[in-house]
């Protein structure tokens, strides 16, 4: 993101979107000024957060915000050839991430196998 934004790219042929899980929004947000501000100047079009430890957000888990956004999400990688980068915990995180994006796959391409 930082390289885009500096590097006199076309940030509006970008559709750059990012899912952020952490336990506590305002404990654990990482670099959160810096994603607000490439979302303010277009780098990033869409900024997820998921907070996994806050009681009453409504976004617990970055796959919860994957769900929501199933559709658009299948179009990108189906349709627009969408590189989808995951950072986190191997064990579970990554795998559920991974399963959560293979069922919206399935769900709204109709595809059966990955």
């Amino acid at each position: 993101l930082s390289s885009q934004s500096i590097s006199g790219f076309d940030v509006n042929n970008l559709n750059t979107w990012l899912f952020y899980g952490c336990r506590h929004r305002e404990h654990d947000f990482l670099f959160q000024e810096q994603l607000q501000m490439y979302q303010q100047i277009n780098v990033l079009k869409h900024l997820f957060i998921a907070a996994s430890r806050e009681e009453g957000y409504p976004f617990r888990y970055v796959q919860d915000q994957l769900k929501i956004n199933g559709q658009e999400l299948a179009n990108l990688i189906c349709n627009r050839n969408a590189i989808i980068f995951v950072c986190g915990d191997i064990k579970t995180m990554v795998r559920d991430v991974r399963e959560t994006i293979a069922n919206i796959l399935r769900e709204h391409t109709g595809w059966s196998t990955f």
